[in-house]
């Protein structure tokens, strides 16, 4: 064997050794070989190393080995340490965000608490400004009910107790109105559903004025609601004692006339209140309650009123004309005024509702 053929042995052979050491196919297996850049570097050992026996060469490359396992070894403590080091940083650093993350949680949950204690500081100012605006503005009716009595630290209570009393009767008011309306709305519903309440209004007044009944005949309007309390006490007027069989009059009209409060009502059109009166003829007269209360229309008569029996009797109230809510329901004929005048509005008709000696524009009437 020549030496050339000596060199390609040994580094077959030191080629095949350090590719199974590296866990690789050895490249001397394949067709072409070439050796990778670990067998060059055998090659290279065996060539400065030809003159050494075999015995040491194999000694020297043990050694090398060796050296190579410790340093694998020593490789491989390096990259466990390094794990444990990270492993260790890495749960440090996790305890730690886990810490922040818990402050963050509680820092917030201050903030909010912050938060709602100042939305409690403006609300308590509001209620405090409120109950201060309440306090003064009660004070101020205080002093509008009881002119000349001022009120002192000490009369408070009295002020609380008169402003209980004042919230009694207005909810009273409140309750009558309410009943008041949901008697109207029954009715109406009543009627629209052809359910007549009364058959005339000369029903109406054969039940409620029985001793009236044939002096007024026909002549009376029938409204939906009579109200429930004291007309008269409502009017700022003292209920006569013999009314209703003997006519005593309630108001006097501007021109002369003297007239008597029959009851409160309201309109089917619209739910409005209404006043029906009468005079000693025998007249029946139904307005709004705004218009009867016109200023100077009419002059409530007080309880000490003597009714002379030689009174003037109140004019002749001239045509008759319709209520501007009310609409006959018989014979139109008489309508005719009514149709051709557009002051006179015609509603919703109302069971049966005769004409009435209302004044028009030209204020044919007293009342």
């Amino acid at each position: 064997m020549t030496e050339d053929e000596l060199f390609k042995s040994r580094a077959a052979t030191a080629c095949r050794r350090s590719c199974e050491r590296r866990g690789m196919t050895p490249c001397v297996d394949s067709e072409d070989w070439k050796p990778c850049q670990g067998c060059e570097r055998e090659a290279v050992f065996i060539e400065l190393n030809s003159g050494v026996p075999r015995e040491e060469h194999e000694r020297r490359v043990a050694e090398l080995l060796e050296a190579n396992n410790r340093y694998q070894e020593e490789a491989r403590e390096a990259r466990r340490r390094d794990q444990i080091n990270t492993s260790s940083m890495s749960t440090a650093l996790a305890a730690a965000a886990s810490k922040m993350l818990v402050v963050g949680e509680e820092l917030t949950k201050r903030k909010n608490r912050i938060s709602e204690l100042e939305m409690e500081v403006l609300e308590h100012q509001q209620l405090f400004d409120l109950r201060w605006k309440a306090h003064m503005r009660a004070i101020e009716r205080w002093r509008n009910g009881n002119p000349g009595n001022e009120l002192v630290q000490p009369d408070l209570a009295n002020l609380d107790v008169w402003l209980l009393d004042q919230l009694d009767q207005a909810q009273d008011k409140i309750d009558g109105l309410s009943a008041d309306l949901d008697s109207a709305l029954e009715v109406l519903i009543r009627r629209i559903n052809g359910e007549a309440d009364l058959a005339s209004a000369a029903e109406w007044v054969r039940l409620n004025y029985p001793n009236l009944a044939g002096k007024i005949g026909n002549t009376v309007a029938e409204i939906v609601v009579p109200s429930s309390g004291d007309v008269f006490a409502d009017l700022g007027v003292e209920r006569p004692a013999d009314l209703p069989p003997a006519w005593r009059p309630t108001h006097r009209h501007y021109k002369g006339g003297y007239y008597r409060v029959l009851m409160t009502g309201r309109f089917e059109e619209n739910l409005s209140e209404a006043i029906v009166y009468d005079n000693e003829a025998g007249e029946v007269w139904i307005r709004r309650t705004e218009n009867f209360n016109t200023p100077g229309r009419f002059t409530p008569l007080g309880p000490d009123f003597i009714w002379p029996i030689d009174a003037p009797q109140p004019d002749d109230p001239g045509p008759h004309h319709y209520s501007p809510s009310v609409m006959h329901m018989g014979d139109c004929s008489i309508c005719g005024d009514t149709a051709d005048n557009p002051n006179h509005i015609k509603a919703v008709p109302i069971g049966f509702s005769p004409p009435l000696p209302l004044a028009d524009d030209g204020d044919h009437s007293d009342a």
